[in-house]
């Protein structure tokens, strides 16, 4: 076998899948949503497919460890939908029993439990992806939607969550201040903490302006349907 054959065949595979969560991002970007005629959730599902078969017949050249990579890449490969997969679950599980140290693949089984409901392992998930990486923005912006998220035992609790989830993501918010991915999760952690504190700090609420108005002038998150 080539020696570059694994190299190869494990970037083309990471290749795929992230053209895929690309096409998803910036489905909307730079289109009038008015006289918009495709529907991004059938083109995803035909890229989901199509890329399920070329991780199924590229990975035939990887062995061992490396096979693990094919596991992920699938495994985050249905992840994409927004249903949880019970198929994604198995093979992110998979990943990092046999590479603990995959931060990525820490993430997106924290994503596979925060869609079947299960909170905790789900912030479990993330916590192991911050020790591993803790400059990780999509780490930090999970690890702060799931913190709010969290029943309070009372409410100091609840402030004291709410102002930690604030604190995940102005972290994210510091590593990229261009992602507005991270700026919409900054605003909506500001306006939460502001709903759920007795006095209702108005500063947050500028804060929070400030947070939404910074994500608007990121073009592919300003493009999101949610953010319209």
């Amino acid at each position: 076998m080539d020696s570059d054959t694994l190299p190869t065949a494990k970037s083309e595979i990471l290749n795929r899948v992230q053209q895929l969560y690309d096409l998803k991002n910036r489905f909307f970007v730079g289109k009038d949503l008015k006289t918009l005629t495709e529907n991004r959730d059938v083109s995803v599902e035909k890229q989901v497919l199509e890329t399920l078969a070329f991780i199924e017949v590229t990975s035939e050249s990887l062995e061992g460890k490396d096979r693990t990579i094919a596991s992920f890449a699938k495994g985050k490969t249905l992840n994409i939908r927004q249903e949880y997969s019970e198929e994604a679950f198995e093979n992110l599980s998979r990943t990092v029993k046999m590479s603990p140290n995959m931060t990525e693949a820490w993430i997106e089984l924290g994503n596979c439990f925060w869609k079947k409901g299960d909170i905790d392992n789900a912030l479990n998930c993330f916590e192991s992806a911050k020790k591993l990486d803790p400059k990780n923005k999509e780490c930090l912006r999970s690890l702060s939607i799931v913190t709010r998220s969290i029943r309070p035992t009372s409410d100091k609790n609840l402030i004291e969550r709410l102002e930690k989830s604030l604190s995940l993501a102005k972290e994210a918010v510091e590593i990229d201040m261009t992602d507005g991915s991270s700026w919409t999760i900054l605003g909506n952690a500001y306006l939460t903490l502001y709903c759920s504190s007795p006095r209702q700090d108005t500063s947050l609420l500028r804060q929070c302006k400030v947070a939404y108005t910074r994500a608007k002038g990121d073009p592919i998150e300003a493009s999101q349907p949610d953010f319209l």
